[in-house]
């Protein structure tokens, strides 16, 4: 892991204000002129969750280490930075410093149903869905 220092209350609220919601158009998705409406929220909706991809590079928007490389099976290659798998699908983190990230996108629209799914798309949870732990007070 990372050398980076421990993440304080005052630095997440830093990446918060500094950290744009991904979009359709930061994804590099465009929308046509006759597509559902409803679609288009729903996916504007599950992006808000997730930080717009930091360009170039692709990097960590917590470490600033590259992501992804040329192509994802040399990011899993990396020996610092790069995308590592976790134990729950289609999700994992920076191997430098933790920060998850989602790689395979099932999506649901506001109804429950299945809307698309998108792979291979390396986007990382805004940091005003993260919160730090508390720290544990000793008994006395």
């Amino acid at each position: 892991m990372s050398d980076l220092p421990k993440l304080t209350e005052e630095g997440l609220a830093k990446l918060r204000a500094d950290t744009p919601h991904a979009t359709i158009e930061s994804i590099g998705a465009t929308i046509k002129e006759n597509a559902d409406p409803e679609v288009i929220e729903d996916l504007r909706a599950y992006l808000h969750a997730f930080a717009a991809p930091k360009m170039p590079g692709h990097l960590c928007l917590r470490c600033e280490e590259p992501l992804v490389g040329d192509s994802l099976l040399q990011a899993i290659g990396m020996k610092k930075g790069g995308f590592e798998w976790g134990i729950a699908h289609g999700h994992g983190h920076c191997r430098n410093c933790g920060w998850p990230a989602t790689l395979y996108h099932f999506i649901k629209d506001r109804h429950g149903k299945d809307l698309m799914t998108i792979r291979h798309i390396l986007l990382q949870q805004h940091p005003h869905h993260i919160e730090l732990r508390a720290k544990k007070s000793q008994a006395a």
